[in-house]
């Protein structure tokens, strides 16, 4: 095994080919272009690439700079314990160099499914510390999307009208979150991905023509699993309902796709998405522990 250096969007097919093969407790790949899409690849020393004798990738990682968090997957056929612990300790070199750039210390989190204690273990081992509150992965199975909800006077829900609107679509997604790490670029290039379907990029429209809510719905390369990443309403939308209307309208079209597993995750401490996402008929498919690293400057 040896590790190689990342060679831009042409790395992305493989890496997607290993993703959708990894155990979704360890990572859920569905929405992978999302991620693949960031600011954070324009360093190619963000991001690790491991390949066996035969020159097959067997192990991908993100430093995910914008999110401050470290993103791998593994094939199922290599040991996992032993390139965990060559990622998570790839992950602790880069530290420095990036607090140097920020010129402060860099924390970053790892996220590690419940059901790996053996993981668990090698990141504390490595120095992480575990931290509340613990994220969630959850699974919607159902034959049906749920029944779309009545829509607030004057809005609209509708896909994205492609790159005129990703200005647009970036400040939604900034003001949701209250994010400031979220670019135009970013977006730009989710609309560039081989995965990304205009159809399952669905906004809710508001009488004044700005976009008020939003649900970019994914579709798995087997073209039965579907993933939400990400969805949210801007501050001055909520409580309307436009983000229910907004997924539901999701599941719909994955749905007229063939879609019938979705999943979507979210954080313990969301206790706004939590109830939203039961009530449409997913569940819990696993908890993610995070530990959190930082690394001193100077």
């Amino acid at each position: 095994m040896h590790q190689r250096a990342f060679r831009g969007s042409s790395d992305f097919a493989a890496i997607m080919e290993l993703a959708t093969q990894a155990p979704v407790e360890q990572f859920s790949a569905t929405a992978l272009p999302y991620q693949l899409s960031s600011w954070a690849l324009d360093d190619a020393d963000n991001v690790g690439l491991w390949e066996d004798g035969a020159g097959r990738l067997v192990a991908f990682a993100l430093m995910q700079r914008p999110f401050a968090s470290l993103y791998y997957t593994i094939h199922p056929a290599a040991d996992t314990v032993v390139l965990t612990a060559t990622i998570l300790q790839w992950g602790i070199q880069r530290g420095p160099a990036l607090a140097q750039t920020q010129q402060a210390p860099f924390t970053f989190l790892v996220f590690v499914a419940e059901s790996q204690p053996e993981i668990a273990a090698l990141a504390e081992t490595h120095g992480f510390r575990r931290e509340e509150p613990a994220r969630v992965l959850l699974i919607r199975e159902q034959p049906e999307p749920p029944s779309a909800p009545p829509l607030a006077d004057g809005f609209t829900v509708r896909h994205l009208r492609g790159p005129d609107e990703a200005a647009a679509a970036t400040a939604l997604l900034a003001a949701a979150f209250d994010l400031t790490v979220v670019t135009e670029r970013w977006r730009r290039r989710i609309l560039e991905q081989a995965a990304y379907r205009p159809e399952l990029d669905v906004v809710v429209e508001a009488p004044t023509g700005a976009l008020a809510a939003f649900c970019l719905c994914w579709r798995n390369p087997d073209g039965r699993t579907g993933q939400i990443e990400p969805m949210g309403t801007h501050p001055a939308y909520q409580r309307l309902g436009l983000g229910r209307a907004a997924l539901v309208e999701g599941l719909h079209r994955l749905h007229e796709q063939g879609v019938r597993t979705v999943y979507v995750g979210t954080s313990m401490a969301n206790q706004r998405s939590l109830p939203l996402y039961q009530s449409v008929g997913f569940r819990l498919h696993h908890r993610k522990l995070c530990y959190r690293q930082t690394i001193r400057w100077p």
